[in-house]
């Protein structure tokens, strides 16, 4: 999630009836969070009793609240769906390589033809290789330069396909059944 101007990451540790340690992670209005580093130890009402309560600055920087290592810097965190509405609808991350780069691309849902944003990790090699047939949107590759959504494959022409485009043209790689310039003629129904 994104913290509000007002807000600050926090994590909270309980200790459950069963011993077992568990987190709350989120925002946090910043007036809520007074010092930082452990609040009084208190028992819930639900057995379960809070150990830590701590708020930090940052991006995911409440990973490293409580006692936790954190997450790894290898690489960047990107987000990583399979099937988001909008390109910033996506809220699972991965842990990305020393060489990727995070992505955004474009696609059509096969049953519903919905415009629909796939997201990840890519190495740079691949970013770079593919970067005129990959449709990435809303984010900045790692030499800083913005990938326009702007192009011959705008608007999603090819209808049971997938769209690879030049800078002039574009050209469809039909699904299995499906062919034709905008993957529009379905090849199992044949004429006699």
């Amino acid at each position: 999630m994104t913290c509000e101007s007002h807000e600050s990451c926090y994590a909270d540790a309980f200790e459950n009836p069963n011993g077992d340690i568990v987190f709350n992670l989120g925002c946090r209005d910043r007036q809520l969070c007074g010092s930082f580093g452990k609040r009084e130890v208190v028992t819930r009402s639900n057995g379960n009793t809070q150990l830590c309560a701590q708020c930090c600055f940052g991006n995911l920087c409440n990973a490293a609240l409580c006692g936790q290592t954190g997450l790894p810097s290898v690489g960047p965190v990107c987000f990583k769906c399979d099937q988001a509405n909008t390109p910033s609808s996506c809220n699972t991350i991965a842990l990305c390589g020393r060489d990727d780069v995070c992505h955004v691309e474009k696609t059509i849902g096969s049953l519903t033809h919905a415009t629909l944003y796939k997201s990840g990790c890519l190495h740079k090699t691949n970013c770079d290789r593919h970067a005129q047939s990959l449709s990435l949107i809303g984010r900045k590759r790692y030499d800083n330069t913005v990938m326009s959504d702007q192009g011959p494959c705008t608007g999603s022409p090819c209808i049971h396909g997938r769209c690879f485009e030049s800078s002039t043209d574009y050209a469809c790689q039909c699904e299995n059944g499906w062919q034709g310039k905008n993957c529009d003629q379905n090849s199992k129904l044949q004429t006699t």
